[in-house]
């Protein structure tokens, strides 16, 4: 059997847990930037978390997560 789909690429969207009232965008960048910069999370669905000056990503809730200062925004 053929999987058309498997050739396509495709965006991948943060999953965002707001404990605070982080934005979508700022979620995006943060994790658009460990998917640049961490091999690890190249091409993979992200979980960020926003700490109080840190956010939190990781690829799986059960992973320990990749520790980001808030300064990558800058």
């Amino acid at each position: 059997m053929w999987n058309l789909n498997s050739h396509v690429t495709k965006m991948v969207e943060p999953i965002i847990v707001l404990k605070s009232k982080m934005d979508k965008v700022i979620a995006q960048k943060v994790s658009d930037y460990a998917q640049k910069n961490y091999k690890m999370f190249e091409g993979k669905e992200l979980i960020v978390k926003e700490g109080e000056n840190v956010f939190y990503v990781s690829d799986h809730q059960d992973r320990s997560p990749l520790i980001l200062g808030k300064s990558i925004l800058n």
